[in-house]
């Protein structure tokens, strides 16, 4: 389950390394990405009788959970970069093609951080132990196995920072549809989340049949 959350936790800082300048009315850097971002976390479970409420209240968001690697992604100017959860390390030289996309976009000036993943299928299924190798991998060697075994995908959940501006208040349902909209074209390497249409008890079924991972539920609000 998700709510908008504003992005504006920071760990506590170490040292006195210098400061990029941030963009007015963000409390951190965006390029590159401050080593103190802290992205939003959804909760792992919730009870079915909130998520059937929410449903009542045409106030649910169902999508595909996929089974990947959490990243953020951030587009400024002639500039993109993919970051990992946690250390907040450049990935960037491990998915050029991934990045050579996200500079296809058509996005306002002042800079965008997506919500993402990187994903790999392997024999229909996410293959979350070959994405682990990749982001572990040097650049010499992500590319090497991604020509032997396919190349990664970056799924977009949502936007937190669009045109500069902090928008992770904003409610879901909004962030969501802004990602679609960006995401409208047809790119090999980078998709929007699958947004599901049906009842919760409906999907579950389809979810075992298909054997996914699971859903994230979201709060419209």
């Amino acid at each position: 389950m998700c709510r908008a959350t504003p992005i504006l936790r920071k760990r506590a800082k170490k040292g006195n390394a210098v400061r990029e300048k941030k963009p007015a009315g963000l409390p951190f850097v965006l390029d590159p990405l401050d080593k103190a971002f802290v992205p939003p976390k959804p909760q792992n479970s919730v009870d079915d009788e909130r998520i059937i409420k929410l449903e009542k209240e045409n106030s649910a968001i169902y999508t595909r959970k996929r089974d990947g690697h959490y990243v953020s992604a951030v587009v400024v100017g002639k500039h993109a970069k993919i970051y990992s959860r946690g250390e907040v390390k450049d990935l960037t030289p491990n998915f050029p093609h991934i990045k050579n996309e996200l500079l296809r976009l058509r996005l306002p000036r002042g800079g965008t951080l997506f919500s993402c993943e990187i994903i790999a299928e392997s024999n229909g299924s996410d293959n979350r132990e070959f994405v682990s190798r990749l982001t572990k991998a040097s650049p010499g060697e992500a590319l090497r196995l991604q020509k032997q075994h396919g190349f990664a995908r970056l799924m977009v959940f949502n936007s937190l920072v669009l045109g500069g501006k902090d928008i992770s208040g904003f409610s879901n349902s909004k962030r969501i549809a802004t990602g679609q909209k960006l995401l409208s074209a047809k790119f090999a390497y980078i998709m929007p989340v699958e947004v599901l249409s049906g009842s919760f008890e409906g999907l579950q079924q389809l979810v075992r049949e298909r054997k996914w991972e699971g859903m994230v539920i979201y709060d419209t609000n």
